[in-house]
């Protein structure tokens, strides 16, 4: 941690510094010392995709359902092709505010963006498919 905030005050312009010195914070259980550092990045930056996603995650710990999923569609909005943004939605529709269809929606645009065939995703479609035809 030391390290990390000698980096910052080096190189404190650098919108992905504070990214990841809240990422620190978050694994640390800092959640609001997280988000001051995401808020900083988005100052800098204004379309950080990752800054807005990392918020979206520290806010759903925080049990902020409104903010989380704002965050998350900032983070969509930003960059429309950011990977981890869709798979985060994927999850939050899927196991926070249940809306399957946007669930499977974001899914769906992970599996595009990665190229991946990732079983557990796929599998987890093909649940929510059977659970909704029934």
């Amino acid at each position: 941690m030391a390290n990390l905030k000698r980096a910052v005050r080096y190189n404190s312009q650098n919108p992905r510094t504070h990214v990841f010195l809240g990422l620190v914070y978050f694994k640390q259980g800092k959640n609001k010392a997280a988000v001051r550092e995401y808020q900083k990045a988005l100052r800098m930056d204004p379309e950080c995709a990752e800054a807005y996603n990392n918020m979206g995650i520290v806010y759903g710990a925080m049990k902020q359902l409104e903010d989380a999923e704002a965050a998350y569609l900032k983070a969509e909005q930003a960059d429309p092709n950011y990977p981890d943004v869709h798979y985060n939605l994927g999850r939050f529709y899927d196991d926070v505010l249940p809306n399957k269809a946007e669930a499977l929606r974001h899914y769906q645009r992970y599996l595009d963006i990665t190229k991946q065939q990732d079983p557990k995703i796929l599998q987890r479609m093909q649940e929510i498919l059977r659970e909704n035809l029934r």
